[in-house]
């Protein structure tokens, strides 16, 4: 790695990097994310700025465009041609369209071209990072006068306390290395680091880990906007987080993450705001399922990390894998039509269903929105609009509106008006049709069953699935959060 891209003045510059990487390399800090790139790579984050500038100008005109790529490609969000493409539109506008720092290998830009660099790509800089990663760490022991002998093993835990436990045959060394490691945020860095390596793999096999990892994004959030971290803050007897001078943490870091919002005026979002809010509603909330803390594992032996969470492994000598799976790929040209079931599709066909489909999709939640505003007009929200609340719909058919800072009679009164309306029946469906195909078959499935056995005669909410979305100044909230028990949608 040498060179990094940059965009200026309408032109791709190259940026010669190695005196950072060299910086990097002797640093005796841990650092989760080392610049990295390559020669390839860089001609493909130039053909994606090149090829979405005639659609990403259109999208810009819009109030909020990130909103905008949702309601366009939403139509298909388990296609992972469609997902690449929305997860690189986005990250052009965050930059205010300057330029990509990295990349969806899977966007249908790249129709017809060999299939082999895009995940490899992915992957290599992983195992660039655990190679940092390596050398930092091993620089911090060095340092510290810390020798491990040949083939201890020795196992890091982290959790929500921000220690950095040890385990291993020599007690008196496992206690050098945590002395050594929870400073200077080292600790944190090696979670981060952890996470960007394995929880995708991780995923697939433990849903449980869902909810931990939206406490992890939680932790995230907060350490971006403060010196905070979730750790520093407790619950009140009402299950609502305080900081330790008492103040609400939710509104605060709110308030901060708006501060971050407003840095981008050309977006005119407040993305980051809604993301905070609806993080801590979903921990207040919902207790049970996301009280467990996080914990991050990861092993070092031999002057290298070894991954324990997941599939892949990034440890020295161990990614003969990543070779087999480059050499597979080699095989392979990537085509539109076997990642988009619509057929014989081009990039231009998809955009231009796609913007047909955003027009229609703002069009029905505009009148939802409406209609919804109008439903609850008569309960006077007044100051209480401001709250980020959730409209849950559960399998049994039924709506619960939830918000922990709101009167619970007002609470009842919300959920009561809509699950006996037509906005009610109307908001079901727009909630049910975002989710993905997956999903939406297995939710339908409850609902019907549940539908059969009468659920007129039972209320019940508290059961099988539900689907939440986030209502916010008379503003619905549909972007898809996460699989699992609860199906998460904020539209």
């Amino acid at each position: 790695m040498s060179k990094i891209n940059v965009y200026e003045n309408g032109n791709w510059t190259s940026v010669i990097t190695n005196k950072e990487r060299i910086i990097q390399e002797k640093s005796a800090k841990i650092t989760a994310v080392n610049p990295y790139t390559d020669d390839y790579e860089q001609l493909l984050q130039q053909m994606v700025f090149d090829a979405d500038q005639d659609e990403l100008h259109d999208i810009m005109n819009y109030k909020d465009p990130i909103a905008e790529v949702h309601n366009r490609y939403g139509f298909d969000s388990q296609d992972a041609a469609i997902g690449a493409h929305v997860q690189n539109l986005i990250a052009l506008i965050k930059s205010g369209n300057k330029g990509l720092t990295g990349l969806d290998y899977q966007d249908f830009v790249f129709d017809g071209m060999p299939y082999s660099n895009y995940k490899v790509i992915e992957m290599r800089n992983r195992q660039y990072q655990r190679e940092m990663v390596n050398t930092q760490l091993n620089n911090i022991f060095t340092k510290e006068n810390i020798v491990i002998p040949k083939n201890q093993s020795y196992m890091f835990s982290i959790s929500e306390d921000w220690y950095l436990h040890v385990d291993g045959p020599d007690k008196e060394i496992a206690k050098k290395i945590e002395n050594a490691l929870n400073k200077d945020n080292n600790q944190i860095e090696l979670t981060d680091h952890i996470y960007m390596c394995c929880y995708h793999s991780v995923k697939k096999e433990d849903e449980s880990l869902d909810k931990q990892v939206q406490r992890y994004y939680l932790d995230r959030d907060i350490r971006q906007l403060s010196s905070y971290k979730l750790n520093d803050l407790h619950k009140n007897e009402n299950g609502v987080y305080i900081l330790p001078d008492g103040k609400n943490a939710s509104s605060y870091f709110a308030k901060l993450a708006q501060l971050v919002d407003k840095s981008y005026p050309e977006l005119d979002t407040d993305a980051f705001e809604y993301q905070v809010k609806m993080r801590f509603a979903m921990l207040e909330n919902d207790a049970e399922n996301y009280s467990k803390p996080f914990e991050f594992k990861i092993r070092y032996e031999n002057g290298s990390l070894y991954d324990v969470m997941g599939e892949e492994q990034f440890g020295t000598g161990k990614t003969s894998w990543l070779d087999e799976l480059e050499n597979e790929c080699k095989k392979n040209v990537y085509k539109v039509k076997d990642h988009w079931k619509y057929g014989n599709a081009t990039a231009q066909d998809i955009i231009k269903k796609a913007k047909e489909h955003g027009a229609k999709i703002r069009k029905e939640e505009a009148s939802t929105r409406e209609s919804l505003k109008d439903l609850w007009q008569p309960l006077n929200l007044g100051d209480t609009r401001n709250e980020p609340f959730q409209i849950n719909l559960w399998s049994s058919g039924v709506f619960r509106v939830e918000n922990n800072k709101v009167p619970k009679a007002l609470l009842i009164q919300m959920t009561k008006l809509l699950n006996h309306s037509k906005v009610g029946e109307k908001l079901a469906g727009q909630m049910i049709y975002s989710l993905g195909n997956k999903e939406q078959k297995e939710f339908i499935s409850l609902l019907e069953r549940q539908l059969v056995s009468e659920r007129a005669t039972n209320l019940s909410p508290n059961n099988g699935l539900k689907i939440t979305i986030g209502y916010q100044n008379q503003r619905l909230f549909f972007t898809p959060m996460h699989k699992g028990k609860h199906i998460n949608v904020n539209i």
